[in-house]
């Protein structure tokens, strides 16, 4: 790969410079996510995939999250709004690797933004996609290596760079619809982006609004229902149904569950026929940046954007596990002897929880160059805030006090939990507000210059220093942290931190072709205390068209502010309680999975957890148009911040389960401790071929991410290989992705068409489908662009129409970390350019 084709991939870095009697083309230097230090090349010491605006208008994706989404390199366990019953609803978060989205460190214009104010399952945190609008994104960069050296906390499995359109002159205007093809899932989204060049400025204006309609689980076979046992199964309807479950115990005999559901359900319910499969949101952003040119030497420059994204979530109406005894007096109870009751209280309606985020971020700084003895300095200092400020108002939630009040009192009918008056209902129905603030603030200031001469060209070298704070405040419902609520739990964090930081990094020419990074990083927590994380890299390109690199860096993760400030939370979890089954056999209440309370909490002693990155790659051009590359990685990390799993602390750890009289599990204890490592080999091949026929020209792409290995250990430290196991059981998830792209461009008209495949992988724990089976998708687009400063787009994502594999990991009946289940889905887009 020559100089001038690696300019010429890192997006159009060659300019032309006039000189005195004779015209050269000089290669204009760029920084590249993973190094302070500008270069010509686009391909470096570390792997870095660049997703272009076109390549993001092609996918036909309306956010951020879809985009990242699509690529090979996100692994298991990555979350988006289809999540609803999660801690972090409304939220996207990303996960390479399939190691989480507090490994992955998420930038905007290479700097850090707040996360999002709820974390995702307690305790991962992550920067919510979903606030940053795609109409601004100019690109996206990937460093698929790992980066604390250059970054600090977070980046172990590697950093995702959203960068932002600048120096731009014009008006462009867009506006998307699209419908899934089961007539849901209405979307609309409109953009408009304004710049303009002034002679010593230049100033953008972006405005984005999206808004997109539910996705019903009901209009769809495969998720329907919660009863999965015509497929082999589990049943994962609930116990706590409008026909309640009576609990009848007479002297000296066993307890009799009496039930009589005229609907032939068994006195299950079941949720998914009232849930979302895509809740409904609607999103809008503005965003403002500046640069003015003091003097050729320096430069200010100033970002300011406020993003809300609102989400409207349902869940099905509370269920009580609180198994408390109705009195034999009552005027409901006509069994004549105290019974307890397991209903649900369909007459006080679906649990709705409307969610907003407001994020705001301020940047502004300085930047320039000046000499120092003979030699040009490029300098830069910044300071900024952003913060994320998110609510859950929660309606037609029970205060379990009062409820309890209105039974005993007579006036609410348990037994028949679908014909109370509405008098009775609002005595105990409530609402809830749940709200959470993360901010994150910085100033800093780097610089870089060349420092000597080598025979093989100039050593550069950086250095910088950043000082940050970041703080958290999750207020729960009063009334739900102290466990009232019926049927739902709380969490709560509160806490902050600083962190001073200093860094150093080395471009050196060691000979003619051969290029060595040398980067460090020293990092004073102000809770955990200090890391110092070194980078060597080399870059060797023995031929024009061949390019070896290689890398090895240490890394970390501080613990996440809830993994420290947790307050004692309470969550429901569904696991399958051994024990009791086999004390009870046959029995509902101990048999098959059910839900039970989990209390968790913070640990103030944690330790940052540790890594270790490995990398090696190649680059060859063995034709015209024609590149290969090749990356294989190794990620060691240790120290991992875990709880153990509920199921296996009722499995393996009896002491931390708390039991009722009668043996039914009351509360599952857990705490966020340094317990186990994980290890994750794996490899990445790219191959991409352009050539111009008399028909147009052509394109096509293959990608693909390969996992071999995705060890994780237990308490005692023995590795146990789970690659390909499901991501929501700890796993890698699918150890193979990979996207086909054929292109097609003639004059006015353009053709994209794209398979994306993702291989098939274990799910534990299954009774008959030991294996979600791979999915072929097919994404087809048009764009016209012969009207004058329009442009027309058409598109089907997943043009077939597949639905997601069946999983059997819960109720939802697929994999959401893996798959998208919302089927066809029908675009069309007009962009106007003034």
């Amino acid at each position: 790969m020559s100089t001038a084709v690696a300019a010429a991939i890192s997006g159009g870095a060659l300019t032309s410079v006039a000189y005195a009697e004779e015209s050269v083309e000089k290669l204009e230097k760029i920084q590249v996510t993973g190094s302070r230090i500008s270069r010509v090349d686009a391909e470096g010491v570390a792997p870095v995939t660049v997703i272009t605006r076109e390549d993001i208008e092609k996918l036909g994706s309306t956010t951020v999250s879809d985009v990242l989404r699509n690529m090979t390199e996100n692994g298991g366990g990555n979350y988006n709004e289809a999540f609803t019953n999660g801690f972090a609803a409304g939220s996207a978060m990303t996960s390479l690797r399939g190691l989480g989205s507090s490994r992955t460190l998420t930038l905007l214009n290479g700097r850090r933004i707040a996360n999002y104010g709820f974390a995702q399952n307690v305790n991962d945190t992550g920067v919510d996609l979903n606030s940053i609008p795609l109409s601004a994104v100019e690109r996206i960069e990937v460093l698929k290596d790992g980066a604390s050296a250059i970054y600090g906390s977070d980046a172990i499995a590697g950093v995702i760079n959203i960068i932002l359109r600048k120096d731009f002159d014009g008006v462009v205007v867009t506006s998307t619809v699209g419908q899934t093809s089961e007539g849901d899932g209405e979307e609309g989204q409109v953009g408009v982006i304004a710049g303009k060049e002034l002679e010593n400025s230049n100033i953008l204006f972006s405005f984005d609004y999206f808004n997109r309609e539910a996705s019903l689980k009901s209009n769809r076979d495969n998720v329907a229902s919660a009863n999965h046992s015509d497929k082999g199964g589990y049943d994962w309807r609930s116990s706590r149904s409008p026909y309640p479950l009576v609990v009848v115990q007479e002297p000296g005999k066993d307890p009799v569950n009496v039930c009589n559901d005229p609907t032939g359900n068994d006195c299950r319910y079941d949720y998914n026929q009232v849930l979302d499969l895509m809740p409904a949101t609607e999103r809008f952003g503005a965003l403002t940046m500046l640069n003015h040119d003091f003097n050729e030497n320096v430069s200010a420059f100033a970002e300011l954007s406020f993003t809300r994204v609102e989400t409207n979530n349902r869940a099905a109406a509370t269920p009580d596990f609180e198994n408390r005894t109705i009195a034999a007096d009552n005027k409901f109870n006509t069994f004549g002897q105290p019974v307890q009751v397991r209903a649900r209280y369909l007459d006080v309606g679906p649990r709705l929880n409307d969610v907003t985020n407001d994020s705001i971020r301020v940047v502004t700084g300085l930047n320039g160059a000046f000499e120092f003895s003979g030699r040009d300095v490029d300098w830069e200092t910044a300071a900024g805030f952003s913060q994320s400020k998110v609510t859950s108002d929660g309606s037609n939630y029970i205060d379990i006090e009062k409820f309890y009040d209105a039974v005993e009192a007579e006036q609410y009918n348990p037994f028949a939990p679908t014909t109370n008056s509405q008098a009775a209902i609002d005595s105990f129905r409530v609402t809830t507000k749940r709200e959470s603030t993360s901010e994150m603030s910085f100033v800093s200031g780097n610089a870089s210059m060349p420092v000597m001469e080598l025979p093989a060209g100039e050593v550069y070298l950086a250095l910088g220093a950043e000082y940050r704070e970041e703080s958290i405040n999750d207020k729960p419902d009063p009334v739900g942290a102290q466990g009232g609520i019926l049927g739902s739990g709380g969490t709560s964090s509160k806490g902050s931190r600083n962190s001073k930081a200093m860094y150093g990094e080395l471009s050196i020419p060691v000979v003619e072709n051969v290029e060595m990074q040398l980067a460090a990083r020293f990092e004073k927590y102000s809770d955990f205390g200090t890391t110092l994380d070194p980078k060597v890299g080399v870059r060797w390109q023995p031929a024009d068209n061949l390019m070896f690199r290689a890398s090895y860096s240490t890394g970390f993760k501080a613990p996440t502010l809830p993994e420290v400030f947790l307050g004692e939370s309470i969550s429901y979890v569904r696991v399958t309680d051994d024990v009791g089954c086999e004390a009870n056999p046959g029995d509902p209440n101990f048999c098959g999975a059910n839900q039970y309370r989990q209390r968790s909490s913070g640990n103030k002693d944690l330790k940052a957890e540790e890594a270790e990155s490995f990398n090696f790659g190649v680059v060859y051009e063995p034709v015209d148009d024609l590149e290969l590359k090749l990356d294989l990685y190794k990620i060691r990390n240790t120290n991992v911040i875990e709880q153990i799993s509920a199921q296996r602390i009722v499995n393996e750890n009896p002491e931390l389960v708390e039991r009722r009289e009668d043996g039914r599990i009351d509360y599952i204890n857990n705490r966020y401790i340094n317990v186990a490592m994980q290890v994750v080999e794996g490899a990445d091949f790219e191959a991409g071929y352009s050539w111009e026929m008399d028909s147009g020209e052509f394109g096509l792409t293959y990608k693909t991410s390969y996992i071999h290995s995705f060890k994780k250990s237990n308490s005692v430290g023995e590795l146990t290989d789970y690659r390909g196991d499901a991501g929501g059981v700890g796993g890698s998830g699918p150890h193979l992705k990979s996207k086909t792209t054929l292109s097609w461009d003639r004059g006015d008209h353009g053709v994209t068409v794209a398979n994306n495949y993702t291989s098939s992988y274990k799910q534990p724990r299954a009774l008959v489908h030991t294996k979600v089976e791979r999915l072929n998708t097919i994404d087809i687009q048009y764009v016209y662009s012969g009207l004058e400063n329009t442009k027309l787009t058409f598109g089907l994502d997943n043009a077939t129409n597949k639905e997601a594999p069946f999983s059997d990991l819960d109720s939802e009946g697929y994999d959401m970390t893996a798959h998208d289940n919302r089927g066809r889905f029908v675009y069309g887009k007009v962009e106007y350019t003034f």
